[in-house]
């Protein structure tokens, strides 16, 4: 992927860059039609597997069967998710062409984007919300502890990404080829999850599973992962807004590097999720609490290891490979990337906490993405314009008030002995 982005570096102008990220981050805004779903469908698939016979609404004072896995309430929870997310992906369609045309209208005059933009734009739209459809396989499959299947999937789904990018890029489509890797980096995972699961899931009588059993914590998985959007992911649109599409492509681009490290960085503690949700449904806290500063160490190292590199050796690359579209400034880009690796933190200790079937962290986010919002609008209504700086630092101001102790504080302290201990699951 890293080659497919150079080669369209060097392609497209800034312009045509920045209009692409913009697009990614408007079916980035509608995909939350999914609600949180994804994460809570996956905890429950790992609960079932250890045993759970069920699961209540929030915490996790579950029955215990003895370890054999539970396969018909899992039959259960695939039946119930497969006609959520149908739903999903029809309403994700339709609040990404919504949000598209409201962008147009409110940034630019639609005669000034070209037929083609708006051609390709309906086609990631359409073309994601046919995905969403399954993408429910890939967070089940992650939840049965498959978690090397699990990152085969996505493997091979970012070889044929790179095989169609490239291809298309190479043919001359533009902006299309990178729709057309997205779509099929999304499309071929989800296909191969499918595959997975109905061979590690046996023949069982479907023990349902209502939606409502998952509402509680999906809604608020939900809406704390929109916050986080907000206030890091989502900034991108909010710098198209503010800022020409030149600087929104460097903003973009930038992110999308740091983005990408601190998923590698985060990999550490999240390949260890769904034995995590295992250990906290049988109460083995001294086991977990070891398992997870481990984990979290050696992905703050990792990201630390890899900003350092990247402040370095980037801008030679970027000059290397004749990219038409730039970096952000030195400065800006340190910041960016301290951003993203404190939003790492927060964003492991939140992942803690949710495998205790728990969204303890909720108002912290949700204070977080409204005062974001309000500290953007106010910075830019007194300070005037402060380029990409008026997009940078309302986000670290707003969570360095609450969100960035107080978080890491409900992880640990859910982790301590006896926190969780219940008649069913003794913990000490």
């Amino acid at each position: 992927m890293v080659l497919v982005m150079g080669y369209a570096l060097r392609c497209l102008p800034a312009n045509e860059m920045g209009l692409w990220y913009v697009m990614s981050a408007i079916v980035g805004w509608a995909s939350f039609v999914e609600l949180g779903f994804g994460s809570t469908i996956s905890r429950f698939a790992s609960y079932y597997l250890g045993g759970s016979r069920s699961v209540q609404a929030i915490g996790l004072d579950a029955q215990l069967s003895d370890s054999t896995a539970n396969y018909a309430a899992i039959a259960g929870l695939i039946h119930t998710a497969r006609i959520l997310y149908r739903r999903f992906g029809f309403f994700l369609i339709l609040l990404a062409l919504s949000l598209g045309l409201f962008w147009i209208v409110l940034r630019i005059s639609p005669s000034e984007v070209p037929n083609r933009m708006i051609t390709w734009f309906i086609v990631l739209a359409i073309g994601s919300g046919m995905n969403m459809a399954g993408q429910f396989w890939g967070n089940i499959l992650f939840g049965l502890n498959e978690v090397r299947a699990y990152n085969q999937t996505l493997v091979l789904g970012l070889l044929l990404n790179y095989l169609a990018a490239y291809g298309g890029l190479l043919a001359g489509l533009g902006i299309g080829a990178l729709v057309a890797g997205q779509l099929i980096l999304n499309f071929a995972p989800r296909c191969l999850a499918y595959l997975q699961v109905r061979t590690l899931i046996p023949a069982a009588d479907e023990k349902k599973t209502n939606w409502r059993d998952l509402w509680p914590t999906a809604w608020k998985t939900g809406v704390g992962s929109f916050a986080a959007f907000v206030y890091l992911q989502g900034t991108t649109l909010t710098c198209s807004i503010l800022t020409d599409a030149a600087t929104t492509a460097s903003y973009g681009l930038t992110m999308q590097i740091a983005l990408m490290l601190g998923g590698i960085a985060g990999s550490w503690l999240a390949v260890k999720y769904p034995e995590i949700s295992q250990l906290q449904a049988c109460g083995a806290l001294a086991q977990l609490r070891k398992l997870v500063r481990r984990r979290m160490l050696m992905a703050l190292l990792t990201y630390a290891a890899g900003t350092l590199t990247a402040v370095i050796l980037l801008p030679f690359v970027m000059r290397f490979i004749r990219s038409q579209t730039p970096l952000l400034p030195p400065a800006q880009m340190i910041f960016l990337f301290i951003l993203v690796g404190l939003e790492l933190v927060i964003g492991m200790h939140v992942a803690v906490i949710q495998t205790g079937n728990k969204v303890s962290y909720l108002p912290a986010f949700v204070f977080s993405g409204i005062l974001t919002i309000v500290l953007t609008l106010l910075l830019n209504a007194w300070a005037g314009t402060l380029g990409v700086w008026s997009v940078l630092l309302p986000p670290f101001m707003a969570q360095s008030i609450f969100n960035y102790w107080h978080t890491p504080w409900l992880c640990w302290r859910g982790l301590k002995p006896c926190a969780t201990a219940t008649p069913h699951r003794p913990s000490c």
